[in-house]
C-alpha cells in the first residue's frame, strides 16, 4: 500500500515540475559559484527547495492514509528488498551468532589458551570449564559451533580438574545439546572420559544414567559391556562399585530384559560377593531391582532362573556372608513384593528357613528379622487358612529359644503390624 501511495505522490510531483515553463538563466548565472549560496538570485530555487516541496506532498498524501496501512506496508517492503540470500547464511552461519556480545564470547574462549594460565590465573581454564554449559544454554544448541572447539580443547587439557569439571557436567550439556550433537560431538569425549583417571570416571559414574537415557538405544547398547570395568578388585575404588551399583538400579529400565539377563545381571552377582560390606548392601537392592524387572515384564523364566542363581551362589554358600546376603535378599524380596507368593513359596522361603540351624548367630539373627518384621507382617502370612504359616511359626518359636540372645530377641520383637485392608501383592495372590 505504501509503495502504490509513494509512487503516485512522485508521479504528481514530478508532473508539476515538467507543466512549469523552462526560463533560461539570466546572463551571467554560469559565471557565479554554486558553492556560494549568496551569489544566487533570490528568484532562483535552490535544488534542496523543489526536493522539500516534493516531499511535503508526499507527506501530504500519506496523512490522508492509514498509518498502520504504511508503516505495515514499509515493513513488508523493506523485509523482501533487505532479506538475504539462503546461500549467504549458510557461507556465514559459522560466524554468527547474536545472542551475546561477541566481545564477551571471545573473551571467554580466549581462557583456554596456556598463556593465561601463566599470567592470570592458574585455575582460569577449569572455571571456563565450569562455566561453559551456562554459557552453552545462553546461546543455545543452534550455536553450539561456536563453542565446540573451546569445548574440545578442555577435555584434553592436561590438568586433570578441568576434565574432572566436564565429566561431572557432561549429561547436562548432553541435555541442552540434544540426542543429535550429542551423539556426534558429547559421545567421544565420553568414552575418554571413560578411560580417564579416576578422579575423571567418577564424575561420569555419577551421572551415567542421565547421560545414557538421552542416547539411542543402539548407541546406548554398546555401553553395555563397558559397564563391567567398572567392577574392579581393588578395594581403594570401592566407591565406584558402590556407584555403579546406585546407577544400575535406575539404568535398569533403559534396556529389556534379555540384555538385563545377560549383562547387567552378572555384574549385580559380582557386587552381592564385593568385599566391602557397604557395595554388597546397596547390590542387595540391585537384585530386588532386577527380579521386579523381570516379572513386571511378564519374564518369569528369567526371574525364575535368576532365583535359582541366587539360592546356588547365596544360600549355599561356603561363606556365612553370603548365607546372611541370601536371608536380607529374600527380606528385601518380600517388602518390595517383587515376587509373585507362588513363586517366593516355592522357591525361596523353603531355603529361607533351612537358615534356622546355620551355625553363625549373625545368619541366624537376619533370618529373625526377616520372619518376624517383614514376612509375617504381610497380609498373605497372617492369614490363618495360610498353608505355609505353620512351618513359618515353628522356625520363629525355633529361634525365640535359640542361645543367642541377640537371635532370641528379634525373634521374640512384636513386628509392626499393617492394616486389615492389606492390599499387598502377597494378599492380593493368596
Amino acid at each position: 500500500a505504501q509503495v502504490q501511495v509513494l509512487s503516485a505522490a512522485l508521479r504528481a510531483a514530478q508532473l508539476d515540475s515538467t507543466n512549469e515553463p523552462e526560463s533560461r538563466p539570466p546572463e551571467g548565472l554560469n559565471e557565479v559559484s554554486i558553492s556560494d549560496p549568496s551569489s544566487a538570485p533570490d528568484n532562483q530555487i535552490p535544488p534542496s527547495a523543489s526536493s522539500s516541496q516534493n516531499e511535503l506532498s508526499v507527506a501530504r498524501i500519506l496523512q490522508s492514509t492509514d498509518p498502520g496501512d504504511v508503516q505495515n506496508g514499509a515493513s513488508d517492503h523493506w523485509e523482501t528488498q533487505q532479506k538475504p540470500e539462503p546461500t549467504t547464511l549458510e557461507e556465514n552461519k559459522s560466524n554468527l551468532q547474536d545472542i551475546i556480545p561477541q566481545p564477551l564470547l571471545d573473551e571467554f574462549m580466549s581462557m583456554t589458551d596456556p598463556a593465561r594460565a601463566q599470567t592470570v590465573d592458574t585455575d582460569i581454564a577449569k572455571q571456563c570449564a565450569y562455566s561453559l554449559p551456562g554459557v552453552a544454554l545462553a546461546l543455545g544448541r543452534q550455536n553450539w559451533h561456536c563453542l565446540k572447539g573451546t569445548y574440545e580443547t578442555l577435555a584434553s587439557d592436561v590438568q586433570w580438574k578441568v576434565r574432572r569439571t566436564l565429566a561431572f557436567s557432561i549429561h547436562e550439556l548432553a541435555v541442552i545439546l540434544g540426542d543429535q550433537l550429542t551423539a556426534a560431538d558429547l559421545v567421544p569425549i565420553f568414552n575418554g572420559f571413560l578411560k580417564d583417571l579416576d578422579e575423571v570416571r567418577i564424575g561420569v559414574l555419577k551421572h551415567l544414567y542421565d547421560f545414557l537415557k538421552l542416547l539411542h538405544e543402539d548407541k546406548r547398547r554398546e555401553y553395555l559391556y563397558q559397564l563391567q570395568e567398572f567392577v574392579v578388585t581393588d578395594n581403594r575404588n570401592w566407591r565406584f562399585r558402590y556407584e555403579l551399583a546406585e546407577q544400575l538400579i535406575l539404568i535398569l529400565e533403559l534396556y529389556n530384559p534379555n540384555d538385563v539377563y545377560d549383562y547387567l545381571m552378572h555384574i549385580a552377582l559380582r557386587l552381592c560377593a564385593d568385599k566391602v560390606s557397604e557395595v554388597r548392601w546397596i547390590s542387595f537392592k540391585l537384585v530386588v531391582a532386577i527380579l521386579q524387572k523381570f516379572y513386571s515384564n511378564s519374564e518369569s523364566a528369567l526371574g525364575l532362573n535368576f532365583i535359582n542363581e541366587l539360592i546356588l551362589r547365596f544360600r549355599h554358600c561356603s561363606k556365612w556372608v553370603g548365607r546372611q546376603a541370601f536371608a536380607f535378599i529374600c527380606q528385601a524380596v518380600v517388602s518390595e513384593e517383587c515376587v509373585p507368593v507362588d513363586q517366593f513359596v516355592e522357591h525361596l522361603l523353603p531355603n529361607l528357613l533351612s537358615l534356622k540351624s546355620d551355625p553363625v548367630p549373625n545368619v541366624r539373627v537376619l533370618l529373625a528379622k526377616a520372619l518376624r518384621q517383614t514376612l509375617m507382617a504381610k497380609a498373605y502370612f497372617r492369614n490363618a487358612g495360610n498353608p505355609h504359616l505353620e512351618v513359618v511359626e515353628e522356625t520363629v518359636l525355633a529361634l525365640q529359644s535359640d542361645r543367642d540372645q541377640d537371635v532370641s530377641f528379634f525373634a521374640t520383637l512384636e513386628p509392626k503390624r499393617q492394616s486389615v485392608m492389606d492390599t499387598t501383592v502377597l494378599g492380593k495372590q493368596s
